[in-house]
């Protein structure tokens, strides 16, 4: 069974073994990085981090859960490793560093690429699961306070929040990011053209847009509405549009 296959079927496990979702983890290379602090416990902090790095695995490379049933493989002589090729969640635990592990990110796009608001939507993601890994190691904190299935139903409430949010974030990201690899792939199909043409059409229709967005805003007062106003007038100079007759 191939790795990916095992990913599956884990995936489709209803109680996720940890030890073996470790060992996926290591086969698949993800972040060597993580090694070290997936193997210095499994609590639950340990657990969630680890399963979100193999489900937005998953997710990336399109990955279902499903079981696998395969014939059992011919047995084939085991090759003892060296010291030095063992992974190194199996090394000597002494001399393992504990290391924070880096805030989590969406590997299938391209962060400088993103646009300006969904770059922003990708800060904001880092930051809610640093925030989430805050309230899951709160959550250890408060089993002699006394109001603590008040504050544990809060911590709950939040993380839930917070995963939805993020959840959110990334399928805007996600969908843009698919529409621009999408759009590059047919353009790159079309006749210089058709792609003239395309670019022309593109080009009248924002004129189009901005003198309406500048007699529909030209007297107002909100500071979101100047802004916008001052950059499609600036396009609109840049393009040698005269639109002095709107503003009057």
């Amino acid at each position: 069974m191939t790795t990916q296959k095992r990913l599956a079927t884990w995936l489709a496990t209803k109680n996720r073994n940890y030890k073996t979702g470790v060992q996926i983890f290591i086969d698949l290379n993800i972040d060597v990085k993580k090694l070290d602090f997936f193997s210095s416990g499994s609590d639950k902090i340990h657990q969630n981090i680890l399963f979100r790095q193999l489900e937005n695995y998953a997710r990336v490379h399109k990955i279902k859960p499903r079981i696998y049933i395969e014939k059992p493989a011919v047995h084939q002589e085991r090759v003892k490793l060296k010291s030095q090729q063992k992974p190194k969640a199996f090394q000597d635990q002494t001399t393992r560093k504990i290391e924070r592990p880096l805030i989590d990110t969406n590997p299938s796009v391209k962060f400088d690429e993103l646009p300006e608001d969904l770059q922003n939507l990708f800060k904001e993601n880092s930051n809610r699961n640093a925030e989430i890994k805050t309230m899951h190691a709160e959550l250890k904190l408060i089993q002699e306070d006394t109001d603590k299935e008040a504050r544990r139903k809060s911590f709950a409430q939040g993380i839930i929040k917070h995963q939805k949010i993020i959840r959110a974030n990334w399928d805007a990201i996600d969908k843009w990011w698919n529409s621009k690899k999408s759009n590059e792939t047919s353009h790159q199909d079309k006749s210089p053209e058709e792609k003239a043409a395309e670019e022309a059409l593109k080009k009248e229709k924002r004129i189009r847009a901005n003198l309406n967005y500048i007699r529909r805003y030209k007297n107002t007062t909100k500071p979101k509405q100047k802004k916008k106003l001052d950059f499609r007038m600036k396009q609109l100079d840049q393009w040698k549009i005269n639109y002095e007759e709107l503003l009057k």
